[in-house]
């Protein structure tokens, strides 16, 4: 009689060790570090620098993407969870810079941690751009990404958040098209155009994005879908100037405003 409770016992506690290893093993937890993937796409198939995307009559290759991201956020089941960019040595801690030249080195991922595993993430959330206290100061003396002149236009109005270049060729005349964008900080106040602002610009610029997300999700920045419209040709110079028509069609398609943004968009991986 002893022996068969046993037995039974042994069988209960066995299948409880079975379920419980199942149901971790079934589990969505994510553990760090946490990687976050980007990639530039058109119509969501990712491109690369010498692969080329129609718009209209023309054949367009971007040659230079990078943008500044910080103050990374993930949600989960039990809502908001800290993170932070994984610590490497000689680099902020804070600011991450995605992207890069065309042909040149590249950097498409961010790695994060936090204090415990997310359980079934649902959204990401950052912001694009440099915080005040470290957009203003000496690109020289700076961590990496920080120290990057060629993401730097002056001590007053700082760091490029977003600098995006393409060239193209207009297969209709045979001509050569360019078009940029660079995102900063305008309407910046300091006693000479090498000193840096003690308080905030006019116009900060920092856009905060909030994407549905998980650990099976790329975030892409699609052409196609900033490209969405015909005039999107007609406006091909913009550095940040609220007075410039260029400006004052794509700053709103980053989000800036009211706008739904059209900068960010994510795809599930296929496994």
């Amino acid at each position: 009689m002893h022996n068969v409770n046993y037995l039974k016992l042994k069988s209960i506690i066995l299948s409880i060790g079975f379920l419980i290893l199942f149901t971790l093993g079934c589990s969505n937890d994510t553990d760090f570090p946490l990687k976050v993937n980007f990639e530039l796409s058109f119509n969501g198939s990712p491109i690369t620098c010498d692969q080329p995307f129609p718009v209209l009559t023309t054949q367009w290759r971007w040659q230079n993407v990078q943008f500044y991201l910080h103050d990374f956020k993930i949600f989960d089941e039990n809502g908001f969870q800290p993170v932070k960019l994984v610590a490497n040595k000689g680099f902020d801690q804070e600011v991450a810079l995605i992207g890069g030249v065309c042909n040149q080195q590249q950097q498409w991922q961010v790695e994060l941690i936090g204090a415990k595993p997310i359980k079934n993430a649902t959204h990401i959330e950052f912001t694009l751009g440099v915080p005040f206290n470290k957009n203003h100061q000496n690109p020289l003396t700076q961590q990496a990404p920080l120290n990057q002149s060629d993401m730097f236009w002056i001590w007053q109005t700082g760091h490029k958040f977003l600098r995006m270049e393409l060239m193209g060729k207009d297969e209709s005349n045979q001509t050569a098209r360019d078009w940029l964008l660079h995102l900063g900080s305008t309407g910046c106040s300091s006693v000479a155009p090498v000193r840096a602002p003690n308080t905030e610009c006019k116009n900060p610029n920092r856009i905060t994005y909030k994407l549905a997300w998980n650990k099976q999700t790329t975030i892409q920045i699609d052409f196609a879908q900033l490209f969405d419209k015909p005039e999107s040709l007609d406006f091909n110079t913009c550095q940040s100037n609220p007075d410039d028509p260029s400006c004052d069609y794509w700053l709103p398609k980053l989000g800036l405003g009211l706008s739904t943004q059209s900068l960010f968009s994510t795809k599930i991986n296929s496994k």
